[in-house]
């Protein structure tokens, strides 16, 4: 838009009254005022950063899958194993997850460990449940995160 106002409202008129090109009357608005020629670059910026924002939401793919342990799920042109399942006790949280296998083709390209942590305030009552995701990049991404029922504050009793 901005660059349409640039043209219709500055530079052609500009152009007609001199008898020069529009290339050349382009040049010496650039120059003759930096300012509002900066801000209408930048305007224009924004412009193509939202397409863009608004064109690659046409290319996501949003799938939730249920994978059993010690089964597969086949994703796009993936595999999805889950093999095992891992908790982990550190001083102030409880981490939880799994650990799941991509394959393609026969090939085991990366194992993935999505977790959801649990951090304790005073060493007994539970916070909020973090969800940290595994993310597989290639030229698709695949975004592994765990999920669960979660009642909260709930007190855990350390054995």
């Amino acid at each position: 838009m901005s660059l349409w106002l640039l043209l219709a409202g500055a530079i052609m008129p500009r152009a007609k009254l001199s008898q020069k090109s529009v290339v050349t009357v382009f040049k010496a608005y650039a120059f003759e005022n930096r300012r509002r020629f900066g801000s209408m670059v930048v305007h224009l910026g924004v412009i193509v950063v939202a397409l863009g924002v608004t064109g690659a939401g046409a290319y996501r793919i949003d799938e939730q899958v249920r994978v059993d342990f010690g089964s597969s799920t086949p994703f796009q042109s993936y595999t999805l194993k889950a093999i095992d399942r891992f908790m982990q006790q550190d001083p102030g949280q409880v981490i939880a997850g799994a650990v799941i296998e991509v394959w393609q083709n026969d090939r085991k390209l990366k194992t993935l460990r999505p977790s959801i942590k649990v951090f304790f305030h005073d060493g007994m009552t539970a916070q909020q449940p973090v969800p940290t995701p595994a993310i597989f990049y290639r030229f698709s991404m695949i975004f592994t995160s765990m999920s669960m029922v979660w009642s909260a504050p709930t007190k855990i009793l350390w054995s």
